[in-house]
């Protein structure tokens, strides 16, 4: 398979040369650095590059935003801000470029990696379904489905090679005749006839879809499905139907097709979780984590902000699939690498220059992902940090689950700081809540999926987990993943979830005295 070619528009020199180096380890064909706006749009008519990652913040003529809107309004290629801003007024002009995602300075491979995959894999599809609605003679002839185009009658003018193979008539003996006198469609059950809805398509101009239906032509009977869809002209005035013939052998086929690449989606985000078992500034961690088979939107991470601090979160963006995945890693693009523990620093190397409180975080987050539309985004999210030589930690939470705190010896507690789900308020309040957290106290987090599928009888009741907690309270963090691991495979034994289900748990190591 050739390499994506991707094209860097950076004006800081060393940035540049670091991302393409890190894009060529990768495996992807990456074009000489650009600097300016000019530049990319010169290079772009020359290279037509599969993807772009764009630095907002360029000096020059145009900046970064005015670049990508030109190339956005002339060519069909994904871009991916670049930036360690976050002004309002930068955000608000990006909105409106139809960017594919973010990515903050510093840098992680991981996290540069799955945004690029799922930029193309989502420029992909988006390509095709353009295509799919560009109804010219040359496009519907070549497709694979069987398809005919009728008139307002009901009159055949055109069926493409596919519909001819499929149904054994030859394309000239079914013009201009009824289509229904040409094709039959009888309940699979019953053997009846059912009428083909014209008249329904006609007035209602609505499209119409059947589930699993048998097609009678030339004493065959193929079992198949149809949708017929409205022919408009420029006036937008009905003049005809299309209607598109699959057979179930080519649903089931695109239906695995489609499973396949969610799977590769999940995998992506899966590659982002912090790696199990593992110690950070003397807190362990270790987790659960069963995506959705329509795509997961549940993310979570562990990393270090200073020595002896670390910071954590779990999120749940609304709905599935692949809009779902792409604002999750954003997100966690976001929450990893720039947001309150980042700020004024390009890469990873260099130290941090202020860190920010769990609150401001949260509200942070909802100034940039707040859209004034009826489609807007919105996600829950518990964000903190841990002190392991404080023995501290503080917590704020955006709509989401309260998470319960373990300390030995006594029951578990629900931290419950109070805050709205992010994207849904143009402002919002968030309090914190902050405890102390000594060696072998534990902190758990968790999506409703996992309560969902614990199946407690009341909404957001988190009573029967307490209750498997508490029963393996005495065990490693490992072993209790095991324990409710156990548990949800005994509720659940399908594979497949309907649901996200996550759940993290942290846990402060003994410290050795020396």
């Amino acid at each position: 398979m050739t390499a994506s070619k991707i094209m860097v528009v950076e004006d800081e020199g060393i940035v540049g040369l670091e991302l393409s180096e890190a894009l060529t380890r990768m495996g992807y064909k990456v074009l000489p650095v650009v600097a300016t706006g000019r530049e990319a749009l010169e290079k772009v008519v020359a290279e037509h590059p599969d993807l772009i990652l764009m630095d907002i913040r360029l000096e020059g003529e145009i900046d970064g935003v005015e670049t990508a809107g030109k190339i956005h309004n002339n060519f069909n290629i994904p871009i991916i801000y670049l930036t360690a801003h976050s002004d309002e007024t930068t955000i608000q002009r990006a909105k409106h470029t139809e960017t594919y995602g973010y990515l903050l300075k510093p840098f992680e491979e991981r996290a540069l990696r799955a945004a690029i995959e799922v930029a193309l894999f989502k420029a992909q599809k988006e390509n095709e379904k353009d295509k799919a609605h560009q109804w010219d003679e040359t496009i519907i002839r070549n497709l694979p489905h069987a398809i005919v185009i009728s008139d307002e009658k009901g009159l055949i003018k055109y069926m493409n090679q596919s519909a001819s193979r499929l149904f054994n008539i030859p394309k000239q003996e079914c013009t201009g005749k009824p289509l229904n006198s040409m094709l039959t469609a009888i309940s699979p059950v019953t053997k009846d006839p059912v009428a083909l809805p014209f008249t329904q398509m006609i007035i209602e101009e609505n499209p119409c879809i059947t589930d699993h239906i048998h097609i009678l032509s030339r004493d065959q009977e193929i079992p198949a499905e149809y949708t017929m869809s409205p022919l408009k002209n420029r006036n937008n005035n009905t003049i005809g139907i299309i209607t598109l013939f699959r057979t179930l052998e080519e649903k089931e086929e695109q239906e695995e097709a489609i499973r396949f690449e969610l799977e590769r989606s999940k995998q992506y985000q899966i590659n982002l979780l912090p790696k199990k078992g593992h110690s950070l500034q003397g807190i362990a961690s270790h987790w659960i984590f069963h995506p959705s088979i329509f795509g997961s939107g549940d993310i979570f991470n562990v990393f270090p902000i200073s020595d002896s601090k670390v910071g954590f979160y779990l999120l749940d963006v609304m709905g599935h699939g692949f809009s779902a995945a792409v604002l999750s890693i954003t997100i966690h693009s976001f929450l990893s690498h720039e947001i309150g523990i980042q700020k004024n620093r390009k890469f990873a190397s260099e130290p941090a220059t202020s860190i920010s409180s769990p609150a401001m975080v949260i509200k942070e987050l909802n100034k940039r992902f707040y859209f004034e539309a009826n489609n807007n985004p919105f996600f829950t999210l518990v964000y903190g940090t841990i002190d392991s030589k404080a023995k501290k930690g503080v917590i704020a939470r955006a709509g989401h689950l309260y998470p319960l705190l373990f300390k030995s010896g006594q029951k578990f507690q629900h931290l419950k700081s109070e805050g709205h789900a992010i994207g849904v308020f143009p402002d919002i309040d968030v309090s914190e809540v902050e405890f102390d957290f000594h060696e072998k106290d534990r902190l758990m987090l968790f999506s409703d999926g996992l309560l969902d599928c614990m199946g407690s009888g009341e909404e957001f009741s988190d009573e029967t987990l307490i209750t498997l907690l508490t029963e393996n309270r005495n065990k490693s963090i490992e072993g209790i993943c095991e324990a409710v691991d156990r548990k949800i495979q005994q509720i659940h034994p399908n594979p497949e979830f309907d649901d996200d289900i996550a759940f993290l748990i942290l846990e402060h190591e003994a410290v050795e005295e020396m």
